[in-house]
């Protein structure tokens, strides 16, 4: 099912359900963080956003 929305009109949020893992390269500790995720249907857009011990960071703007 095909849906349209205007531009501006929704923007849906979430957090990606359990806590995910990175590794820092430079020390090899693996870190536990919760992920955001934006997505704006009208571009087709998503964001994502870890919260982990060191503050929120950028993880991959599309």
């Amino acid at each position: 099912m095909h849906l349209e929305y205007q531009a501006g009109d929704m923007i849906m949020v979430d957090f990606a359900g359990r806590k995910q893992h990175y590794v820092n390269t430079s020390t090899g500790e693996q870190i536990s963080c919760h992920v955001f995720l934006l997505y704006c249907p009208s571009v087709d857009l998503f964001f994502a956003w870890q919260f982990g011990h060191s503050g929120p960071q950028i993880l991959s703007p599309v």
